[in-house]
């Protein structure tokens, strides 16, 4: 690691998870969810140190990718839309600053943590590696930090919230480009909760220039809701609110599409006075009628907004798996490819020595020959025969293979030695060039790898079967 990262190398063990007991005393037990469990087993299946599918990958020089831990969150719209007082009560946890005055112009990234901390811009990003390239916006940097909370409540300990700065028209100024800000993070959110309030500034226009863009990028993970819709009381009130913001909203291109939704939903801790709400006649109860007006509490569908959360990490959970099943089909298919190419490859090169071999023993076979032929020719056969104790007849046969060479070809002898002396040396320069450009691989990698494969099919195959039914079986009976 870097040694700019250094002094932030602290963060990993604060902010990771993983060991719940180092996070609460020892008298204290912590009920993990399923989705929670199988996260963290397929993140060890991943990242173990000598038989994860991310080593196994680097030894077969495959890029695998860990799976998400979490789930991203990212929520956008117009100062005071209740975006942070949603996270608040989320995690039941004061970690963000509320109220109506225009908030801070920070992008704060809320995570579940061993400790409370507050980070800044490096540590942010040192901790949250994939926002690396918000680096690259000028001015970010000074206005990006983290809130580490201890909070286990709901399932926060699997998300991680991205809250914006609240969106104004007008004079207001960032220091930074917030508007390609709010569209990268889009990018590597997987929700992007829109609150719009009752009040108007829902529709400011900053607000819904950012909406659109994101909707052309992103569309599948926008969610829209009306935030605060407890300030409106009245259904008639309340709808025509609805109807105004829901027609601005279709007003821009890619918005207006079939099927578009915005419950209302507040904050049932917060109490406030209702914007529209006339004053209560003598008629008892907490309930008034005004002609087909209906007076009381706002229904609330916030618990909508947990029900589209918790099914976005039921279904990151799916994405997990599915990639855990490709992951380990491409690491098998890799492995038996390399397998049989290096068999071929072995096949190819003992041919090869083979073929070597022959030509070398025939050139030997020839010289030899040639050389025994030319002393019987200068001596006689008795004579040679005597002087390497070798029997004439032996001796004559030692000939043939030259004679029978010199009997095929009509050229001079010396051009025939030399044409198959230079073609012997043409074979040898191609064939120990072929073996030195596709070289075998050495027998312990060999069985490195076939290790690595039954390893693979023999526990990796069995733990996603495993762990697809204990996914499966928590909805059905299997």
């Amino acid at each position: 690691m870097d040694s700019v990262d250094a002094p932030f190398k602290y963060l990993v063990k604060m902010f990771e998870t993983g060991d719940v007991g180092e996070a609460v005393s020892s008298n204290q037990t912590i009920d993990i969810s399923l989705h929670e469990r199988l996260f963290r087993q397929l993140s060890e299946l991943y990242n173990h140190p000598k038989n994860g599918l991310i080593t196994i990958g680097q030894k077969i020089n495959l890029d695998i990718l860990p799976p998400k831990k979490k789930v991203t969150i990212l929520l956008v719209g117009n100062h005071s839309a209740g975006k942070s007082s949603f996270i608040n009560w989320y995690i039941e946890e004061n970690v963000q600053r509320t109220g109506m005055a225009i908030e801070t112009q920070s992008f704060t990234v809320v995570a579940s943590g061993k400790k409370r901390e507050t980070l800044m811009g490096p540590a942010t990003v040192f901790l949250f590696p994939h926002l690396k390239p918000l680096e690259k916006i000028q001015g970010i940097m000074d206005n990006l930090n983290a809130e580490i909370s201890t909070s286990k409540k709901r399932q926060f300990s699997m998300l991680t919230f991205i809250d914006t700065p609240g969106l104004v028209d007008g004079s207001m100024e960032y220091p930074y480009n917030v508007n390609d800000a709010i569209l990268f993070l889009g990018g590597v959110s997987d929700l992007i909760f829109v609150f719009f309030d009752p009040i108007g500034l829902a529709l400011c226009k900053r607000t819904m220039l950012v909406v659109e863009k994101i909707n052309s990028l992103y569309p599948e993970k926008l969610r829209f809701y009306l935030s605060k819709s407890d300030e409106i009381r009245r259904q008639t009130d309340k709808q025509k609110v609805m109807m105004q913001i829901t027609q601005e909203v279709c007003r821009h291109s890619g918005l207006n599409r079939s099927g578009f939704t915005m419950p209302g939903i507040y904050i049932p801790t917060l109490a406030r006075t209702p914007l529209m709400q006339k004053q209560p006649s003598s008629t008892s109860g907490n309930l008034e009628k005004t002609g087909n007006c209906q007076i009381g509490e706002s229904h609330n569908e916030i618990e909508e907004v947990c029900k589209q959360i918790d099914q976005s990490i039921s279904r990151a959970l799916q994405i997990a798996l599915n990639n855990f099943d490709k992951d380990i089909s491409t690491v098998l298919h890799s492995i038996s490819q390399r397998l049989l190419t290096n068999k071929e490859l072995s096949e190819r090169n003992w041919t090869c020595v083979i073929f070597l071999s022959v030509s070398v023993i025939l050139l030997v076979t020839l010289l030899c020959s040639t050389a025994l032929k030319h002393l019987v020719d200068q001596y006689g056969v008795q004579p040679v025969a005597a002087r390497f104790h070798i029997h004439p007849d032996i001796l004559i046969s030692l000939t043939v293979p030259v004679k029978l060479l010199l009997s095929l070809s009509v050229t001079n002898k010396n051009h025939l030695y030399t044409g198959y002396f230079v073609l012997f040396l043409t074979a040898l320069y191609f064939f120990i060039c072929k073996i030195r450009l596709e070289p075998a691989m050495p027998r312990r990698e060999v069985k490195e790898l076939e290790r690595l494969k039954i390893f693979t099919m023999n526990y990796l195959v069995k733990k996603k079967v495993e762990l697809t039914e204990e996914y499966l079986g928590d909805s059905y009976e299997l």
